[in-house]
């Protein structure tokens, strides 16, 4: 034989034994794509609340460890924190039943799921509450979203798709709220304040707050505005215009804390619009509202409670 005569090796020849082989590897391989499918349905089926649809608090912890992470590394990257209250949830479950409760969840749920961009990611982190994490969000974009926020709960109310109302809480990363633990519970005080001053108040409230540590005044860590709705959807028939709703605010007043110079009187938030706010600020009385849907004011000092 020529040594230059071509010969096809014996284990390129195409024998019923190389299919049969082939061919088990194609099913073993099947089998192993359908593995990998049904842990990735397991996983996000564990990662989802049942009844809304919405991530769950599963999720959320996961993704705020991420972005904790992320900026961690970059030292540049900010991202913000919202924690949202249904209002009178227990009321509407102890007289219309638990299925009216499910139902407002639900509608809460539909509501924020549209109000955020796409990348944004909301949760529900238990019975009455929600969290939407903001990636990406420095504090000073924070009231440009939550007048977009303002906007969008008002639209809904009128046209009877979301019944209740909402308190809201914000908080941005930073120096002060380095972990999650203070991050979550910078976010959760604004939006307990919320709650308190709209208990105080009745139907409609200003919710002030602001919390800014002396040490990071140049670059505030915390600036929280504080969105507060009132209890119940829509206004009452007494209450349908700004001059209605103004008389019935409870004057909001700054009380700093001991060794602090009196805050300055409360400024239009950056980006703030008098057709985005739907009214205008003032050192003596309340924002207008519309809606049920107060406005926060954003300071620069530490406040106690107000009253």
């Amino acid at each position: 034989m020529s040594p230059h005569t071509h010969t096809e090796p014996n284990a390129m020849k195409s024998t019923p034994e190389a299919l049969r082989i082939i061919a088990e590897l194609e099913a073993q391989v099947a089998r192993l794509q359908e593995q990998v499918e049904e842990l990735g349905a397991y996983r996000e089926l564990a990662h989802r609340d049942a009844l809304t649809g919405l991530r769950n608090r599963r999720y959320f912890d996961e993704r705020l460890a991420e972005e904790i992470s992320r900026a961690g590394r970059s030292g540049q990257y900010d991202f913000s924190v919202l924690l949202i209250d249904v209002n009178g949830l227990k009321v509407i479950n102890d007289t219309d039943g638990h299925q009216a409760g499910d139902r407002a969840i639900r509608e809460v749920a539909a509501f924020l799921e549209a109000s955020f961009r796409q990348y944004d990611i909301c949760c529900r982190i238990g019975g009455d509450e929600f969290a939407v994490l903001l990636p990406g969000m420095a504090n000073h974009e924070l009231p440009r979203v939550l007048a977009r926020l303002h906007r969008a709960m008002v639209h809904a109310q009128r046209q009877g798709v979301l019944t209740v109302g909402i308190a809201v809480g914000a908080a941005t990363w930073g120096r002060a709220t380095s972990d999650a633990a203070s991050l979550i519970a910078a976010a959760d005080a604004a939006m307990y304040a919320a709650k308190l001053r709209m208990k105080e108040g009745g139907d409609f409230t200003t919710a002030v707050e602001a919390i800014a540590p002396a040490a990071e005044a140049t670059r505030p860590s915390v600036l929280i505005p504080v969105l507060a709705a009132r209890m119940f959807a829509p206004p009452a028939p007494g209450l349908r215009t700004h001059r209605d709703a103004r008389r019935a605010f409870t004057r909001a007043r700054w009380r700093p804390l001991p060794g602090h110079d009196p805050p300055p009187p409360p400024q239009r938030a950056p980006g703030w619009s008098d057709h985005a706010s739907g009214g205008r600020f003032s050192d003596r009385r309340g924002p207008r509202t519309r809606g049920g849907f107060a406005e926060g004011i954003i300071g620069s000092l530490p406040l106690t409670r107000l009253s």
